[in-house]
């Protein structure tokens, strides 16, 4: 099955939920829209998936989502989505407003600015619709976007996007822990997804998808163009990968001495090149504010 495969069978399973964690209302009549974060907001999901998502409500329905939010988290739980270790749930009062308080959250956290807030920002910006009208969400990134050029925080959005561990040594050998794994999701994909989603949100580009993202980024640096695709192999080369993973907690882990020598070759290929678009990016958006000054 295709990434895109993948994606769509999670969509349809939460969309099923969420009309369960309703009681079998009619979507339609919901008084709230759910928007799907982290990998599943970009579509970054495996066959084994975690939940991160969020609701936003109408005007005095706040009680009445955050019910229907924390009973969705239960049965994606029962039905083998992990929760989120950061409570970035719709259940959470934090991740579950009407527009108007997710707007004055998304100021406060702006006008905060200090690490964590600003990755609140960032875990807001994968945000995708699965049920509701996308205009929404549109319309707080947007705002989103314009807070973060008018505040000058375009280089500080790559703080949280640097590099914590060593992924190779001197020798260019791939470090791996003790069992000899990687994790492909933290080590490959996350350089990529991370800087695409900074300069998004500091471009105004909405989409989610790091492969959109990275295609609509291209057009104002021409060196992303080859990236895009170079991406893309990379998330097939994950599901492949992953195809024999029996659990959630194995799914993004990758054993370094069973890569063929063009495999390894290509891992290496996407570990220096995720390290040299965030580095790029970030040099970019840093001189540029510099400039600003």
């Amino acid at each position: 099955m295709e990434i895109t495969g993948f994606n769509q069978k999670h969509d349809a399973h939460m969309l099923q939920l969420l009309k369960e964690a309703t009681g079998g209302q009619n979507l339609d009549s919901a008084r709230f829209q759910l928007l799907l974060l982290g990998s599943a907001g970009r579509e970054e999901q495996l066959r084994f998936a975690d939940q991160d998502h969020m609701m936003i409500c109408s005007e005095g329905a706040e009680a009445e989502a955050a019910a229907v939010g924390e009973t969705f988290s239960s049965l994606l739980e029962a039905s083998g989505y992990p929760r989120c270790e950061g409570g970035v749930m719709a259940g959470n009062d934090m991740w579950c407003r009407t527009e108007a308080s997710m707007e004055k959250q998304l100021r406060r956290w702006i006008e905060k600015r200090d690490w964590e807030s600003l990755r609140y920002i960032l875990i807001f910006y994968d945000a995708r619709p699965l049920h509701g009208p996308g205009d929404t969400t549109v319309r707080l990134k947007q705002l989103t976007s314009s807070l973060i050029q008018e505040y000058g925080l375009e280089a500080a959005m790559f703080q949280n996007t640097r590099f914590r561990l060593k992924r190779r040594n001197v020798f260019g050998q791939i470090l791996t822990d003790q069992k000899g794994d990687i994790n492909m999701k933290k080590d490959l994909l996350f350089p990529y997804a991370n800087a695409a989603r900074a300069a998004a949100a500091a471009e105004g580009i909405t989409v989610a998808a790091t492969k959109l993202r990275l295609e609509q980024l291209s057009f104002r640096h021409p060196h992303l163009k080859p990236v895009s695709s170079s991406f893309q192999k990379l998330l097939e080369f994950r599901r492949e990968k992953s195809a024999s993973a029996a659990s959630y907690e194995d799914v993004h882990l990758l054993r370094v001495d069973e890569l063929t020598k063009a495999e390894m070759k290509q891992v290496k290929h996407w570990m220096k090149e995720g390290k040299k678009v965030t580095n790029d990016l970030r040099s970019v958006y840093s001189r540029e504010r510099a400039d600003q000054r």
